[in-house]
């Protein structure tokens, strides 16, 4: 929208360009890197934009980044050697996908001969932080709920900020634009022509004036450059916020896990919910790690209800540590189907009493919160060591399913926790793992290799048990 009047696709994609081309052409200063500061902690960043808002121009660039819709971000690749990506199995692989955006044919073959192709796990770091301040960290503006990447190789992905909706939504969204995208090159360019023909004949009966959409010959509004003017305390505060982001970047252990063996397919006909499988896996994983279970959290929608968002789906229950110690010691097979069983069953029935609203992580957050609001002294419940302990989730995961071959990638919410989101396609599943490396007991290496090693013997526990 410019001035209240909707650009075409062609408009859009000229303007697209022309920003590109100014880019390319421009030869002046560089200008302040202001995004950075937006990675910062949310005091430290309101405090520098209270600053930056100081000037008239800089308080008019924000008003205008904040109700816009999304953002754009065009990026240079991360250099191939950015992340050493180490498999973990030859089933469990890292795929290496070729792009022909901004390529020819000839110099996709040279990349791929030299080895210079970027895995998923570079695409990784590039969506979720940019690279560092050298990178394209700066080329963001984290508070935005949806920034779309696109990097000069062909990579496409988004920097999405959880604050105000779940990723269910912003995936929905993607996927129909994806579905879009594919309808479009689908077409065949007599349906094209045709829908071209239909736009000027209704033109022509309005009279061949539409206020809402620029006829395809009016030139499109050309972008306009925004300029900061940046103080010297400004400046400082770039500075420290770019040094506290390459610290984050560093410190991020991230891990992309296709395993291979199979998928919600095989699950489904061995008569068990994909979910609740999964979440046994992670347990065992976590458990062979370190030897006992977790506080551990996946996302339950609760969107049914009127101003509902998510529960906390909890995993490490009695019953799943039985079924692990029987399966670490490679108990009798009757001894560990029973347990496996067992928890099976209590993990499919706490995940659908989530869905309906019967957790027990929202309602006790509601009467926590309702005591403050009411002036009266906080339940002895909310400070106890068991709920700290029980909040301290050092497994944080989500099931995010997408109909495309793509993944949604996140950090630890503790120091010495883990991520793990998981997609589950009919005949293969994708992890993607997080830790943090200044952790001296986490590490998404070992911990992948020992999610993988769960599945196979699951997967060997449900053919004995149809047989």
């Amino acid at each position: 929208m410019v001035a209240g009047t909707r650009l075409s696709h062609q408009h859009v994609l000229s303007q697209l360009r022309e920003v590109l081309r100014q880019v390319d052409e421009y030869e002046g200063s560089d200008p302040p890197p202001v995004g950075i500061m937006t990675s910062d902690n949310r005091r430290t960043w309101a405090q520098s934009r209270q600053i930056l808002a100081g000037e008239p121009d800089n308080k008019r660039i924000l008003s205008l980044i904040e109700a816009c819709l999304m953002l754009v971000c065009f990026d240079d690749p991360l250099p191939t050697k950015y992340n050493l990506a180490t498999r973990t199995s030859h089933r469990a692989s890292l795929s290496k996908r070729s792009s022909s955006l901004n390529m020819t044919s000839s110099q996709n073959t040279s990349q791929e001969n030299e080895g210079t192709m970027r895995d998923e796990v570079n695409a990784g770091h590039q969506m979720i932080h940019g690279g560092g301040f050298n990178h394209n960290s700066a080329n963001r503006w984290f508070d935005k709920t949806v920034q779309f990447i696109l990097t000069r190789d062909g990579w496409s992905g988004l920097c999405y900020e959880h604050s105000c909706a779940e990723g269910i939504v912003v995936i929905q969204v993607v996927e129909q634009i994806l579905q879009c995208i594919a309808q479009e090159n689908q077409r065949p360019d007599d349906a094209v022509e045709t829908l071209m023909d239909d736009q000027r004949q209704g033109e022509a009966r309005a009279g061949g004036k539409d206020p809402g959409f620029p006829a395809p010959e009016d030139p499109a509004p050309l972008p306009t450059r925004l300029e900061w003017k940046v103080t010297p305390v400004i400046y400082r505060r770039i500075q420290e916020s770019a040094d506290h982001m390459d610290r984050l970047v560093e410190d991020l252990d991230f891990r992309i896990l296709r395993y291979l063996s199979y998928g919600r397919n095989f699950i489904k006909e061995s008569k068990c919910s994909p979910d609740a499988f999964i979440q046994l896996a992670l347990q065992l994983a976590f458990f062979r790690c370190h030897g006992q279970l977790t506080s551990t959290y996946e996302s339950a929608s609760t969107r049914r209800f009127r101003y509902g968002r998510v529960d906390s789906i909890r995993a490490n229950t009695p019953q799943v540590l039985a079924w692990c110690e029987a399966m670490v010691i490679n108990a009798p097979i009757e001894d560990r189907l029973a347990k496996y069983e067992a928890a099976l069953k209590l993990q499919t029935d706490i995940m659908v009493n989530n869905i309906l609203g019967r957790g027990i992580d929202i309602h006790l957050l509601g009467l926590r919160e309702m005591a403050k609001e009411m002036g009266l002294p906080s339940p002895e419940l909310f400070t106890h060591e068991s709920y700290r302990i029980a909040n301290h989730f050092r497994l944080s995961t989500s099931q995010v399913t997408t109909l495309s071959d793509s993944w949604m990638g996140y950090g630890p919410v503790v120091p010495d926790g883990y991520g793990a989101s998981y997609n589950l396609h009919p005949d293969y599943i994708i992890f993607c793992l997080s830790a943090f490396k200044s952790c001296e007991e986490t590490s998404t290496l070992e911990f992948g290799r020992n999610l993988e090693r769960a599945l196979d013997e699951m997967g060997v526990l449900l053919q004995d048990r149809a047989m």
